[in-house]
């Protein structure tokens, strides 16, 4: 998503001459924060994203979403990402944020496919309505008030798991904040030895950084 400054026309991105893409800068520079896009209808013209909010703390996305009224202007561009995992068996993990990308896998996931997801997240107030079926196995881990991307709790249920009971054909997909990122991807790499074309784990945000795309990647 492209967020123009408050108060300003929005300047939007161009081809330069040199075919490369030429970027509004100075007082018109464009926050660029990368979303899961949880529904879409095209014939519609209606898509959902979700925001996350940040009580007390003004960031560029959640403040459009959270005063954001019918009218107000936006860009767009992508996608970006990838495909879903294909798996047997797909272990999935994620923090607030990663939500709606947890939500569209487990939407789409095929019958023949079963997944676990371990969803860190403050409370029980803050549960979302994500698919359900036999194949699919949801625990919910509660911070209850301790400040999100400290409590560790991603990394500590990933390691209560039995790497000896590991399924044939597990896939691992992790997104959470930076340092449960480097936790995780230790685990499956180091603890597990998890071939690189068997887990994904990214870093979809970073404490006391104000934009996403700071931290790091499989």
């Amino acid at each position: 998503l492209l967020l123009p400054p408050a108060g300003r026309q929005p300047l939007w991105p161009s081809m330069g001459a040199d075919g490369l893409i030429v970027w509004p800068s100075g007082d018109d520079a464009l926050a660029v924060r990368v979303y899961t896009i949880r529904a879409l209808d095209a014939a519609s013209g209606w898509l959902d994203v979700d925001f996350v909010l940040h009580p007390g703390e003004e960031t560029p996305a959640a403040s459009f979403a959270q005063n954001a009224q019918a009218g107000d202007v936006i860009g767009m561009i992508g996608p970006g990402g990838g495909d879903a995992p294909v798996a047997q068996t797909l272990l999935l993990l994620g923090d607030d944020t990663a939500l709606p990308a947890i939500g569209r896998i487990l939407e789409y996931l095929p019958p023949s496919t079963r997944a676990e997801a371990l969803i860190e997240i403050d409370g029980p107030d803050d549960r979302m309505a994500l698919a359900q079926g036999d194949n699919i196995d949801i625990t919910w881990l509660y911070r209850h008030g301790r400040e999100a991307g400290t409590a560790g709790l991603l990394s500590t249920a990933l390691r209560e798991r039995n790497q000896m009971a590991l399924a044939d054909g597990l896939y691992v997909w992790a997104s959470c904040e930076f340092g449960d990122f480097r936790e995780i991807r230790k685990i499956v790499r180091k603890q597990w030895g998890l071939p690189r074309d068997r887990h994904l784990v990214t870093a979809y945000w970073r404490r006391d950084a104000h934009s996403v795309g700071e931290g790091g990647e499989d």
